[in-house]
This record gives structure tokens, sequence and C-alpha cells, in this order.
């Protein structure tokens, strides 16, 4: 298995572009403990239910491990108390056919199956549990040691043994793993001998979250093909460069193996290379918690402690160029608005001289070179160490716009619309600077409506952007800032 960053960055495009055999599309749930009633759309690949604590994340999961279960009841006492009385459907995918599963009490208050069966293949792990269910075995049986002697433990190869160092960030030189069946509770009980600078311990040796690590590779690498994986909150006594390595890990074994996997977590880190469109985020008010709507995943780093840190600099000729961008990042891409600074160079000579002195940044920061239009014919990129780009046009941004404003008296309406003047207002400002030039034209329009120039200008380029031929080309823009800062 190759650890390269490059190959796992395949693999994450991979796992929401592929066609998954099983697929967990969706559910619904009515009486479900701490949830109001309600409902939840999973794209694939990788979903993840995200939240702070107490928003019911974890009763999610057990309702989809109880869907999927052949024996609702079969699930630990725990989850079946809170998924008392309530009602929960799901809709899954399997080979083609759509199946319609459903779990309620029956009339004696136990969990009962209702409409089609899944008879595929799923896992549900919550890896600090089972860490701790798998101590308290070992200590409290005195003859695990004995057990252990009867067993032939397997032995991971070279390959293995690189992803679980990669995994826990430590090198392991052996790890021997045993398997006893039917034993602490579980179908199968797993133990873990490992080598690492010379020293050998079991799984009681362990941190935990090195056992929460070791568990989690362990299932993944018994996922079946085409099969479900509910994994909840990995991160549990996990670091975050050990939480990144196993979402990268887990990528891998989602693109290869084809297994639709649902994450619950409140980490940042976890979900930082999930799309916007595959996290659902929980959040209560004054009452039950439920599903918000169009969160970006800036305000789940927000709201789960992550905070929002910058992905680039751009840099731009002059403060117009500026507006005009910050403008534009606002009303196409205001998510990366917010990890954008848009920083003034001066003039197109000063940023040629950043791209090409500048020395190259690590891949957490993006240095982007933005050029007026008029400056195409021009600049080859000869030399340069960062990416560029040219905003829209084939002039400077206050030209165009200028250009854009004189164009009808519909676009007049539409600009004192947007800047709340009036269009009598918005004639005698346009009066006042008829006739000036490109760099004068919004001052004189800021000073007849008494506003900031900047504040002007950005009026006039979301007016701009209302046109789709003006819009396309802006996205155009954006989306070679967004492949630089991707490394696309």
């Amino acid at each position: 298995m190759s650890l390269r960053e490059a190959r796992f960055g395949d693999h994450w495009r991979h796992v929401f572009e592929r066609e998954f055999p099983t697929r967990f599309t969706e559910m619904s749930f009515e009486q479900l403990h701490c949830l109001a009633d309600g409902g939840i759309r999973f794209s694939g690949g990788i979903s993840a239910i995200v939240g702070g604590n107490g928003v019911g994340k974890s009763t999610l999961a057990a309702a989809i491990a109880e869907l999927l279960s052949s024996d609702p009841n079969s699930l630990d006492s725990g989850y079946r108390s809170r998924l008392s009385g309530s009602t929960v459907r799901g809709v899954v995918i399997s080979g083609g056919t759509e199946l319609q599963l459903g779990v309620h009490d029956d009339p004696e208050g136990k969990r009962v199956s209702f409409g089609d069966k899944f008879s595929g293949e799923h896992r549900a792990l919550d890896p600090s549990a089972l860490a701790s269910r798998c101590l308290h075995q070992i200590h409290t049986d005195q003859n695990f040691g004995d057990l252990l002697e009867s067993l032939t433990p397997l032995q991971l190869g070279q390959e293995e043994l690189a992803i679980a160092s990669y995994l826990v960030g430590k090198k392991y030189t052996g790890i021997e793993t045993y398997e006893i069946s039917e034993y602490g509770d579980l179908d199968r009980f797993p133990y873990f001998r490992v080598t690492s600078a010379g020293v050998t311990y079991g799984s009681e040796g362990m941190g935990r979250g090195e056992l929460s690590l070791m568990l989690t590779y362990w299932t993944f690498k018994d996922m079946p093909k085409g099969s479900i994986l509910i994994l909840e909150e990995p991160e549990t006594h996990v670091s975050p460069r050990s939480q990144d390595s196993l979402m990268n890990v887990l990528a891998k074994f989602c693109d290869e193996m084809g297994v639709w996997t649902i994450i619950t977590t409140h980490s940042p880190t976890v979900v930082r290379r999930i799309p916007r469109e595959h996290i659902k985020h929980f959040v209560r008010g004054e009452g039950l918690a439920a599903c918000a709507a169009n969160t970006g995943k800036l305000d789940v780093a927000l709201l789960l402690g992550g905070g929002v840190a910058y992905a680039g600099i751009i840099f731009v000729e002059d403060e117009a160029a500026k507006a005009f961008l910050r403008a534009a990042f606002e009303k196409i891409d205001p998510e990366m608005s917010r990890q954008l600074e848009i920083v003034v160079a001066g003039s197109e000579s000063a940023i040629t001289s950043i791209l090409k002195s500048v020395p190259l940044s690590s891949r957490w920061l993006t240095i982007f070179g933005a050029y007026d239009g008029d400056m195409r014919a021009k600049i080859d990129g000869s030399g340069f160490k960062c990416p560029f780009g040219f905003l829209p046009g084939d002039v400077g941004p206050e030209e165009l716009l200028q250009a854009f404003a004189s164009q009808s008296p519909a676009t007049l309406r539409l600009l004192a619309d947007e800047l709340g003047k009036t269009e009598e207002q918005m004639q005698v400002a346009f009066d006042f600077a008829a006739g000036a030039d490109h760099h004068d034209f919004f001052n004189r329009i800021a000073d007849v409506l008494g506003m900031d120039a900047s504040i002007v200008l950005r009026g006039f380029v979301r007016v701009w952007l209302n046109e789709q031929i003006n819009s396309a080309s802006a996205e155009t823009f954006i989306q070679s800032v967004r492949n630089a800062a991707t490394g696309v």
C-alpha cells in the first residue's frame, strides 16, 4: 500500500466519484431520543454526521445499525434504550434493488423490523468503546494469558506494518493479531501484540488512542467488498495527526473496497476532506436537535471548536481589484472568501516580483497572483514559483464596471436598489461622474452618494454578476484559485 500523500489525494477524489454496489441513502425518524422528527439523505462515499455533545449523533448511528441488523434486539442494551419508542426508516440500494427498511416497537415494547430485509454485510464500530470493553475483559480474566497460548496469531506483513505505523505515528517492526471466537460478548475478540523500538507489549500495555487505532484498522481489514461501515467518533483519544492519517487510510479502503461509510464526529480534522454536501450538521436550539440546512464546513469548524485557517493569499494590483475580487468571492463562494487574504501589491510589476521571488510555501498556504484583465497579453509566467491568473475582462476592473454601468437605464435601477439609493440619486451621481477617468469614476459617485468608494464598487460588482456571462467569467477565475489551493 502506497502511503504517499498524492495517492491519498487520488483516493479522496475517487471515493466521491465511484459507484458503490451497496448504499444507505436516506433515513427518517420519529420519537427518536433527543432529536426532532425528521430525516437525512446521504450522498455517499464517506458521509459525516457532526455536532457537539448531546445532539444525538450516537443515537443516529445506533438507528442506522438497527435498520441494517437482521435482529434489532441484538444491539447493546444502551443503544436499545435510546431507540425505544421510536420509529425509524431507511433506504438501502443493494445490487440495483431499492430496499425499504423499518424498525418500531411492537405492542409489547419489543423492537421489531418491518418492510424489506437487508441481507448484505455491515459493521458498526465505536473504537473507544470497543477498546474499553477489550481492556476490561483482559484485566478481569485471570486466565487470559493461558487462553492466548492455545491460539496461533496472524503476523502482519510489511505493507500492513507500514499502515499501522502511519496511523499511530510510531515505527512498528512486528504486529501479531489474535482472534478469540465467542469471547467477551463478541463474535471475535481481538488482541494485539506489537514490537516497537525493541519493546514488545500487548493490548493491555497500549494507550487508549493506540488501541483504538489498532481496532479501527483491524475492522477496516475485515470489511467485505460492497459493505457498509458505521464509524462512531473515531477521534476519541486520538491525536489530530492520527485522525488525519486515519481518514486517509479510510478513503483508500472505501475507494478500493467499495465500502459505503457513515461517520459520527465532533472533530473538524475528521471532516477536513469530506465535501460540504456529505456533512450533516446537527444542532440543538431551545428544544430538540435537528439537522441544520446549508451549513458550510467553516461554520462546522467554528461550531466544533476547530477555528478557521487561511488557505491562501491573493496579491492584486490595487484597491479596486481587491474590492472587485472580494465582492465576487462573497457572492460566488462565500465560504472560500473567508479563507482568503487579498493583499494589494501596488502594481503588476510588484505582483510579478512576488511570484518570482517568494519561497515555495508548504501546502497549508497558497500564494496566488491576480492581474487585471489588461495584462493577459503581457504576462507569460516565466520564472514564476506560484500560480497566477487574470481578473475577468480585457481591461482593469474599474474600466470594466464603468462600461457596464452605462449600458442601459435598467442597470441604473439595479444599482440604485443594490446600494439602497433612489434612481434620481444614482442619476445625479452618474451625471457628476460623467467623463471622469475610470480611476476617478467610483470616487465621484461615492462622494455624491455619501458612501465609501470600495462599498460602491462592490455593489457594482454584485449587479455585474447578475448577468450570466459575467458570473461565468468570474466563476472561471475563482475555480482557478480553488484548484491552486487544493493542488488540483
